[in-house]
Formats: structure tokens, C-alpha cells, sequence
């Protein structure tokens, strides 16, 4: 009887270890938070329109940089400010994804059923944020010694 807890803990350990995602950092966060009440209006709804735009898509930040600079509100920023925009709008995007996780989870309460469909839809929003989680980590360690000029530059 021992064994069989034993076999059944281990089981559901390892289970629980292959379901961690990573997640966005705390400095990501009082960025995010910091910024969007200091920049210009103007920028906040940019931020949130690409944001939007973005649902569901895989985000590569080099090519959203790239998109950025095309933007007539943003030609006359320099790079780093604009890889600090990007930042700004992979955080929208992970807020929104977590609102859509929400959003599902509580769609499956009311029903009170779990379908495959809204297993997979969970697992790939899951999969999803771990991306954009990575992501802005990396960007994060790029803007990370000048964060306070970004934001200075974005007000």
C-alpha cells in the first residue's frame, strides 16, 4: 500500500513539474505598471491596439521594433526607446492573455464540464503566455540599466 502512494506521488510531482510556465518578472511588471501611468495618452492606446493586434500571434521583438519604427507617432525614437514600447506591449499582451485564461476557466465553471476543446485553447494560451513571458524577459535584461530614461522619453 506504502508503494502505491509512493508511485501515485511521484507520478503527480512529475506531472506538476512538466506544467511549469515561466512567468513575467516583477521588475517587467512595476515597468509596466510605472510606464503606462506616466506616458502620453497617445502611446497607452497604441500600445494597447498592437497589443490587441498581437492576440494569439507568436511575438518575435526584434520584428516588433522593426514594426514600431514604422510608426509616424514613434519615427523620431531612438531604439532603445522603442524596444522599451515593445516591452510595454508584450506585458498588454500577457494581461490580455491572462483575461482570455480567465475568462475560459470561468466559461468551463458555468458549464460545469471540461471539453478537450477548452483543454487544448487552455494549454495553448498557457503555452502562449510562457512565450511572451521569455520574451520579455530577454527584452527586459536590454532596457533594464535605463528604464527610468525610456520612460522619460516616452512622457
Amino acid at each position: 500500500m506504502k508503494n502505491l502512494f509512493l508511485f501515485i506521488f511521484c507520478g503527480f510531482s512529475f506531472y506538476s513539474y512538466a506544467q511549469v510556465h515561466s512567468a513575467i518578472t516583477p521588475e517587467a511588471s512595476s515597468f509596466y505598471n510605472y510606464a503606462m501611468q506616466s506616458i502620453k495618452p497617445e502611446i497607452k492606446n497604441l500600445i494597447r491596439k498592437k497589443a490587441n493586434s498581437l492576440k494569439g500571434k507568436t511575438i518575435n521583438t526584434e520584428s516588433l521594433s522593426d514594426a514600431l519604427k514604422k510608426e509616424p507617432l514613434l519615427h523620431k525614437m531612438n531604439q532603445h526607446d522603442l524596444e522599451a514600447i515593445s516591452v510595454l506591449i508584450m506585458v498588454q499582451v500577457s494581461e490580455n492573455t491572462d483575461a482570455d485564461l480567465k475568462n475560459l476557466v470561468m466559461k468551463m465553471r458555468r458549464k460545469n464540464e471540461q471539453s478537450t476543446f477548452d483543454s487544448i485553447k487552455t494549454e495553448t494560451l498557457l503555452d502562449q503566455k510562457s512565450d511572451i513571458a521569455k520574451s520579455i524577459n530577454m527584452a527586459m535584461k536590454k532596457i533594464s540599466p535605463s528604464q527610468e530614461s525610456a520612460i522619460n522619453n516616452l512622457k
